[in-house]
């Protein structure tokens, strides 16, 4: 316990005061879309069939932090991967 209290007090001395933070896990997720369906709807499902979304082509994507909307984006390649690249980060709950 002693060598935490040691880290802690060399981190606040250092001027970084969120370093302790850093290493935290949290939950990243990009919102595709919504649709609401009837049961009826989901049964008849199938390989092949096509849900529409709520959203548009061309619309940002909604990024979502421990699902609260963080920010908007646009879905990028990158390295061969799906990526997302930010477009607008949202200041306040009411900016959304």
């Amino acid at each position: 316990m002693s060598e935490t209290m040691g880290e802690v007090t060399e981190q606040k001395q250092s001027g970084d005061e969120l370093a302790l933070f850093y290493e935290i896990p949290v939950d990243l997720k990009v919102l595709l879309g919504e649709a609401t369906l009837t049961i009826g709807d989901i049964l008849k499902c199938s390989k092949g069939s096509v849900i529409p979304l709520n959203q548009k082509t061309g619309d940002p994507f909604k990024i979502l932090l421990d699902n609260k909307p963080l920010a908007e984006g646009e879905v990028v390649e990158a390295n061969g991967q799906v990526a997302i690249k930010i477009t607008n980060v949202f200041k306040s709950q009411e900016n959304i």
